[in-house]
């Protein structure tokens, strides 16, 4: 992967990544907006963004709409809208793997934060360092109103 000469800092010259990340959607709280901000705005780019969608409001779906006009070059957004009444978390993140283009795939929940600017390039560096590696994990900041459990 590219090194950025200054970590953590994003950069508009930033190349993107062969990282697809995955996030699931139903949702009508625009938080999730600003976790595709955050992508967009990594150390280096994730190459695609798909969102798997089982109804979410049509105010995010614009934002989807601005956010995947917006992206920068290199990177896509794509959407998948799937009927909600089919909704099932782990068959809509299998469609969402499904759908992703790229050796690497990175999963991100619609609540949850990207830590820094280099989230997705510590996570590809670090399986570039060891190909033995089948996985890894990336910093996420969880909103305060959130059950870090789930509960």
């Amino acid at each position: 992967m590219n090194a950025n000469p200054s970590p953590g800092a994003p950069s508009a010259a930033a190349s993107p990544t062969p990282v697809s990340v995955v996030i699931r959607t139903k949702t009508g709280n625009p938080e999730v907006l600003e976790v595709i901000r955050l992508l967009l705005d990594q150390d280096q780019l994730p190459a695609e963004i798909v969102l798997v969608d089982s109804g979410s409001a049509p105010a995010i779906l614009e934002g989807f709409a601005k956010l995947t006009a917006q992206a920068p070059a290199g990177c896509v957004v794509r959407l998948f809208p799937i009927p909600a009444h089919t909704y099932q978390s782990a068959r809509a993140l299998n469609q969402g793997l499904g759908w992703a283009r790229h050796e690497y795939v990175g999963i991100i929940s619609q609540d949850a934060l990207p830590a820094n600017g280099r989230y997705l390039s510590a996570m590809s560096e670090a399986l570039d360092a060891n190909p033995r590696l089948a996985g890894v994990y990336g910093r996420q900041v969880l909103k305060d109103e959130y059950d870090p459990l789930g509960e």
